[in-house]
């Protein structure tokens, strides 16, 4: 098998069969194998039936995961995948026409370990007024520019909407922390962003490619502030464990380095000079950084009075301990 795109999903039935419509376009050489793996994530709509539809259409295969948390379906989509090249997208996303092709032509081009495309927006609604470049990672969208180029990890990560890994990367690397990530709704994310760390820290090749191309659905209802505040303070629980489990408790006040402490002051000295000059739409990106900061600082307390992280146990980082036991087959 040359490739297998994986989507992990969780109670977006509809939003699904408008991404697997956008497969059924797809370009695709005829000497090209490749399958379509979804993993519904103990969902309770009718996701089943909605992959049922493009059975015909497409070299799809339903899988059901009854643990939640998307690092949990990732890790089975891995291990029920049979592709050389594992890639990933989501639920809410629409693929080029040839973005299968992409992938695979930078791969051989590049010889990348990991490979990551320009994800556009999908707006359900107009843009709002307070949407800048800065928010654009916010929102999961990603334009690293024009050209196709190795990328250093100071130049920033892709993300889980539209990347591709050899599957040589998890033997070595070790699967998803099932500690991170979106799990029933709730959760914030950075099981891609650790696994980008770790790819970089075993100097793999890293490669940004502007013609993989996906959009990605934003709805409504993230189209307001208060979505960010919320999703920005709950997060902060994740943001603690992925540097804990990178790094165990670092040297500074509550286990937090001290340049985290100095960025925060000044953010809240610039947002205060530019809302007081009227510009407060062109940086309620550094309220958010703020505001992450403030829940970073509260879920630290939290877990230096009470001996272990915000609610929940970490999980010990699986990779440090050899083998990723995923899929040990050989491509």
């Amino acid at each position: 098998m040359d490739i297998s795109v994986i989507i992990c999903t969780w109670n977006r039935c509809d939003l699904l069969r408008q991404t697997l419509q956008a497969f059924g376009g797809l370009c695709v050489s005829a000497d090209v194998e490749w399958e379509l793996l979804v993993v519904d994530n103990a969902s309770t709509d009718n996701t089943h039936e909605v992959v049922t539809e493009f059975q015909d259409l497409l070299p799809v295969r339903y899988v059901f995961e009854t643990r939640q948390g998307k690092s949990n379906a990732a890790n089975r989509a891995v291990r029920e995948s049979s592709g050389k090249i594992l890639a990933w997208t989501d639920d809410d996303a629409l693929v080029s026409s040839d973005w299968l092709t992409q992938v695979l032509t930078v791969f051989e081009a590049t010889q990348a370990d990991i490979i990551y495309g320009r994800v556009e927006p999908w707006w359900e609604t107009q843009s709002p007024a307070w949407f800048t470049e800065q928010m654009s990672g916010r929102f999961a969208l990603l334009d690293h520019g024009d050209e196709c180029r190795v990328m250093s990890p100071e130049e920033g990560y892709g993300y889980g909407v539209n990347y591709a890994f050899r599957r040589s990367v998890f033997k070595l690397i070790g699967p998803f922390a099932p500690d991170l990530g979106p799990n029933g709704g709730l959760g914030f994310g950075g099981e891609d962003t650790l696994l980008f760390r770790k790819a970089h820290e075993h100097q793999l090749r890293v490669v940004y490619s502007p013609d993989v191309l996906i959009k990605h659905f934003i709805p409504r209802e993230r189209c307001n502030r208060s979505y960010f505040r919320r999703r920005q303070w709950r997060g902060s629980r994740d943001e603690l464990r992925m540097m804990r489990l990178r790094h165990g408790a670092p040297k500074g006040m509550l286990g937090l380095p001290r340049y985290r402490y100095r960025q925060a002051f000044s953010d809240l000295i610039k947002l205060s000079k530019e809302t007081l000059v009227g510009k407060y739409d062109k940086v309620f990106h550094l309220e958010l950084r703020v505001i992450g900061f403030a829940g970073l600082f509260w879920n630290a307390v939290k877990s230096s009075c009470r001996g272990f992280f915000f609610f929940r146990k970490p999980v010990q980082d699986q990779s440090s301990q050899g083998p990723s036991g995923l899929d040990e087959r050989e491509h």
